[in-house]
């Protein structure tokens, strides 16, 4: 509702949606990359400091290259969904306000960005959450997912705490390509926690796309039982910057925080394909 708001108020598209689209030949690529050549970017700078270049292409016989490819290719959204779904409603309010049209108008588009799904430096980021209720004391917590999670313990001291979390999240990473597995970090806790999803309580095969993909099970497994009220999920702040989720409970802004690893490109086109999202 208040992105729809956020429509009507600026007629503006804000925020892009993230689309995904198989390129295995190249081809769309190597015809903008001939397009750019050696022009100059437009760059600037956003607030947390990520540098984003973009390369205008006006060429006609580009573009229309470029459509062309594009035109029988599927898309799938990692990345928008809701964005999308309002786009569509703005679009439906404002052609009942204009009547019949003589044409495609502004509001008939959405601002998209679109990434192929065979670019090497693709990463989904994951979205860490933080929780900022109270959850249980750390003998308690660990005794609550032990029946569910396998759990690695990591202890840390004031002089080494850096050393420690880089060892957390190097082993979150590379262990986690193979099974199910999250990070942990309790506030006033020096301690992190990697959580292994024991075999027993992984989705089988015939599960579908979605309840595979790490978010789902982090839900199922641990969100629903250290928040199992909706307000306190709602609660939840929410970070893709490691570092960031783990100093918000450093510093005492949340309770917990919960690291997951990054969404396989396949695993997305997996839901997109099975029509989920």
């Amino acid at each position: 509702a208040d992105r729809l708001k956020l429509f009507h108020a600026t007629s503006m598209n804000l925020s892009q949606i993230f689309g995904l689209y198989p390129d295995e030949t190249g081809d769309v690529q190597a015809e903008l990359d001939a397009a750019v050549g050696r022009s100059m970017p437009i760059q600037a700078v956003d607030h947390l400091g990520v540098v984003s270049k973009v390369w205008p292409v006006s060429n006609q016989q580009t573009l229309s290259a470029v459509m062309g490819l594009m035109g029988p290719k599927p898309i799938f959204i990692a990345d928008g969904h809701h964005r999308y779904e309002t786009a569509l409603n703005y679009r439906r309010a404002r052609r009942q306000q204009a009547g019949a049209s003589s044409g495609p108008q502004p509001y008939d588009n959405v601002l998209m960005l679109f990434a192929s799904l065979e670019d090497k430096g693709l990463t989904v980021l994951p979205t860490h959450r933080v929780l900022t209720t109270g959850v249980p004391a750390p003998k308690d917590l660990l005794r609550m997912l032990d029946p569910v999670f396998e759990v690695t313990t990591l202890p840390f001291q004031a002089g080494n705490e850096a050393q420690v979390r880089g060892q957390f999240i190097e082993t979150l990473r590379s262990r986690g390509q193979s099974v199910p597995m999250f990070g942990l970090a309790l506030k006033n806790d020096p301690q992190y926690y990697l959580l292994t999803l024991r075999a027993a309580h992984r989705p089988s095969a015939s599960a579908s796309p979605r309840d595979r993909l790490d978010v789902s099970l982090l839900q199922q497994h641990v969100v629903a039982t250290l928040c199992p009220t909706q307000q306190e999920q709602e609660a939840m702040l929410y970070s893709k910057d490691d570092h960031e989720a783990l100093n918000w409970v450093r510093q005492g802004t949340g309770t917990a925080a919960l690291l997951l690893n990054p969404t396989k490109v396949a695993e997305v086109k997996a839901v997109a394909s099975a029509g989920e999202r």
